[in-house]
């Protein structure tokens, strides 16, 4: 019974996210509002597999998953064509340059600190990693950008990207006191930023082993 009442809970969820696309907004919170009276109380506060994703907001409500890939493993992810185990062969630490090197840029939003989609994967094989170090090291992350705008706001938009890159690792389990943020807007360049392929180059995030304090 409950299972059956977890699935019903399921596509109703999905009926949801459906609904809140812009083209039937209008729809959206009236069908929310519904769907909050039609599925029984312990649907709506349960947590049927665990894993710390209320089961009405859990695309995989009997299946464990991670918080930032609304409760499914990776996989399951709508839209998602790659593993989070696929992804770990991207994402390599460098004990000789105390760095955890990543092979695929972190996307973020035009002028946002919103982390892509598509970049989920990525942080969570980042964040197996990191908990993976020895207790007494920490990760600075690192926002960097190119030499496009002003300085001051390049530089708050990397530092707000990397505090944004910390909340996602936390979200996938990293312990907060672990993490360190810095942003360093157009300051660091790698490559002189001469093309729009240099300057994508410059656009990076680097994430470098610090012993803890």
């Amino acid at each position: 019974m409950k299972t059956s009442l977890f699935r019903t809970a399921q596509a109703l969820g999905r009926l949801r996210s459906a609904l809140c696309l812009p083209l039937f907004l209008p729809l959206c919170l009236p069908f929310a509002f519904a769907l909050t009276l039609a599925v029984s109380g312990e649907a709506r506060a349960g947590d049927f597999d665990k894993d710390g994703v209320d089961d009405l907001m859990d695309d995989c409500p009997t299946d464990p998953g991670r918080p930032e890939f609304s409760g499914c493993r990776g996989a399951h992810l709508p839209g998602a064509t790659t593993t989070v185990a696929a992804k770990s062969d991207r994402v390599v630490v460098d004990k000789k340059k105390a760095i955890i090197e990543i092979k695929d840029n972190i996307e973020f939003g035009l002028g946002s600190a919103t982390i892509a989609e598509k970049s989920w994967p990525i942080l969570a094989a980042i964040a197996d990693q990191i908990k993976a170090l020895p207790a007494n090291k920490s990760v600075l992350i690192e926002g960097h950008t190119d030499d496009l705008g002003p300085r001051s706001v390049n530089v708050a938009l990397s530092r707000r990207r990397a505090e944004g890159i910390i909340a996602h690792l936390v979200r996938a389990g990293v312990a907060r006191e672990r993490l360190k943020a810095a942003g360093f807007g157009p300051d660091r360049p790698i490559v002189p930023n001469d093309s729009d392929q240099a300057r994508a180059k410059n656009r990076r995030v680097e994430f470098h082993i610090v012993d803890a304090r």
